[in-house]
């Protein structure tokens, strides 16, 4: 797997082959990964999370490796307490995705309660 820092730190040559083909690399790995992700079974679910804490909770149907987009089948918004069968998670915003047992749901869901008693703008600390 690509080290992060060696992502960031690395100089850029100029070489459009060679960027290409670090680009093809670093692609075909988080394809990879996505793929592990995706294969979880239909009971068990993902938590995808932006800045300001978790954003939804579903079952993870796919994920674009360009855009870095995030399709969910039967989600639950967090914030908006609805469900919704198919929803489409901009990549731009998402900052992590977990991924969730039924015991895990349930500590969130309490962690959720307590944060809207005390406050609404308190952001989620896992």
């Amino acid at each position: 797997m690509i080290d992060v820092k060696k992502v960031v730190n690395q100089p850029y040559s100029g070489n459009q082959r060679e960027l290409a083909s670090f680009v093809n690399k670093l692609r075909q790995e988080f394809s990879a990964l996505a793929v592990t992700l995706k294969s979880i079974k239909d009971y068990e679910k993902v938590v995808v999370f932006d800045s300001y804490g978790p954003l939804y909770v579903g079952k993870l149907a796919g994920i674009d490796p360009v855009t870095l987009n995030i399709f969910l089948y039967n989600a639950y918004s967090i914030r908006g307490d609805y469900t919704v069968p198919k929803v489409l998670v901009r990549g731009d915003i998402v900052k992590r995705i977990e991924y969730v047992t039924d015991a895990e749901l349930k500590k969130i869901f309490s962690r959720l309660s307590n944060m809207v008693k005390n406050n609404n703008k308190v952001k989620y600390q896992p």
